[in-house]
């Protein structure tokens, strides 16, 4: 744990420092920063490249330090079965992923606040919203999108921590779970038209604009749920683990 601990810190430093530096060389933000607030900073920071940039490799060490350790036998005892220890693992990816983009969305929000003294204005014609879709957005307060913010960035990190798992539930290598995710990313970051998980799970302006990405989202998110549970339900199982190796 105190690994950990001193991960999310790096990682917060990561965040502010890169952040900082993304948010004065954005060419968007730069010729538009009158009009612009804290959620436009935050849609900046989110982008495919500037998220794996300062998210990706502390997402993945942080897999390591939770659920590095999980299948080596002197460990798997406890767990007394399969399913079990996949519902240990599943619960630390999720609080993980609640942290990690916590961390993220109170540390973009602060820094867009600093650059703008603006929290949120995408309700108004004098807004980077209304200049980008040339209209407002009704309908969501400061605290909303905040929420939403966050509950996107859980499901790219859940997915993304899921995916470097997966790998290691099929015996692969563990560092190939790891190139595969990170794999996913750069193919998203290369062609916009890749939507799996940074692109899908977006909260630039396109997907509050126009609804039918908002139901790509909510498919996408079934879509992941059934994949996963379809795997992981075939490689547990029903067999025990007592004196047994994964």
């Amino acid at each position: 744990m105190l690994r950990l601990g001193k991960l999310y810190i790096c990682y917060a430093l990561v965040v502010l420092c890169l952040g900082n530096i993304i948010v004065r060389r954005s060419p968007l933000l730069g010729l538009n920063l009158s009009v612009s607030c804290a959620a436009d900073v935050v849609v900046v920071l989110s982008g495919r490249t500037s998220y794996t940039l300062m998210t990706f490799l502390p997402l993945m060490l942080s897999v390591w330090f939770l659920s590095g350790s999980d299948f080596d036998s002197a460990h798997i005892l406890r767990y007394k079965t399969w399913k079990n220890l996949l519902f240990v693992q599943s619960w630390k990816i999720l609080i993980n992923s609640m942290l990690l983009a916590l961390l993220f969305v109170v540390i973009t929000n602060g820094l867009g606040y600093f650059y703008t003294e603006k929290v949120y204005n995408w309700g108004e014609v004098n807004s980077l919203f209304y200049v980008k879709e040339e209209k407002i957005l009704h309908g969501y307060s400061f605290m909303g999108m905040l929420f939403i913010e966050w509950i996107f960035l859980c499901i790219r990190n859940i997915i993304l921590q899921h995916i470097i798992l997966l790998c290691w539930w099929l015996h692969f290598s563990k560092p190939l779970g790891t190139v595969v995710s990170f794999g996913i990313c750069c193919c998203e970051i290369a062609n916009i038209k890749i939507r799996l998980i940074l692109s899908l799970f977006s909260i630039d302006y396109s997907v509050w604009k126009y609804q039918l990405q908002r139901v790509w989202i909510v498919l996408g998110i079934m879509l992941y749920i059934t994949f996963f549970s379809i795997f992981y339900i075939f490689l547990t199982g029903k067999k025990e683990v007592y004196d047994e190796k994964i």
